[in-house]
């Protein structure tokens, strides 16, 4: 299991992570394909955190290690583009210069 979120204080490439447990925060930028019993793959771009925060708010890098595919679900509704949201899950594949998250848990 990745340990680290990124920081922009140190190097970290999201490029190197297939076959790991990832926890990474993200924006997601839109849906990329509903599926049939209510899963969906959103297209979401992951932002560094370094753990600070202050009293009333998270606090992410507006820089990031790229783009990410995160298919979730089945759930119930929609996911809105621009939340910020944390994705647990593990990274099966890279597609496309897109890595391939199947989520386990999102919180928005």
């Amino acid at each position: 299991m990745a340990r680290a979120t990124g920081s922009f204080l140190k190097e970290y490439n999201i490029h190197k992570k297939v076959g790991q447990y990832v926890s990474w925060f993200s924006i997601v930028r839109g849906s990329v394909d509903a599926k049939p019993g209510g899963a969906m793959t959103v297209l979401s771009e992951q932002k560094f955190f370094d753990g600070m925060t202050d009293c009333h708010i998270k606090l992410v890098s507006l820089g990031g290690s790229g783009d990410f595919n995160a298919t979730i679900g089945p759930i119930e509704g929609s996911i809105v583009p621009l939340p910020l949201v944390r994705v647990y899950g593990k990274v099966s594949s890279e597609k496309d210069g897109l890595r391939q998250v199947n989520v386990e848990s999102l919180r928005i």
